[in-house]
């Protein structure tokens, strides 16, 4: 025969809903650059079923040095079932060097809660 295992489990808090949460995001196909002008721009989703707080978006190059950064205000819910988004102009990455990779993060604050956080970073590579 085989063998059962029972866990019993126990709500400590309750949180916040996931459908009162916001929930902004970058992925790969959110980050587009030219190295010939050191021109790009990145794509800020809200996934989420509320609006964000305000946020950063922040670009650090592979030693932890920012060498970008926006404050954003808030970005609506996609309640209307379109997609929201903004798209941040990039310029400067240029000076990590080609072939650099790059930290992509959206910083909305400790206070801020999200469904995930695990859709707010992303490494890249700029082009050689």
């Amino acid at each position: 025969g085989g063998k059962s295992t029972i866990i019993k489990a126990r709500q400590k808090e309750a949180g916040t809903p996931v459908w009162q949460l916001p929930d902004l995001a970058l992925g790969p196909q959110d980050f587009r650059y030219e190295a010939d002008g050191d021109r790009g721009e990145v794509t800020l989703h809200n996934l989420g079923s509320a609006p964000s707080q305000p946020f950063r978006l922040q670009i650090r190059n592979d030693r932890g040095s920012v060498i970008f950064e926006r404050r954003l205000s808030s970005l609506p819910a996609p309640l209307d079932l379109r997609p929201k988004i903004v798209v941040v102009p990039v310029s400067g990455l240029r000076a990590a060097g080609d072939g650099a990779r790059l930290h992509l993060r959206i910083l909305a604050g400790a206070e801020v809660e999200e469904i995930t956080t695990r859709n707010n970073s992303l490494w890249v590579e700029l082009p050689r």
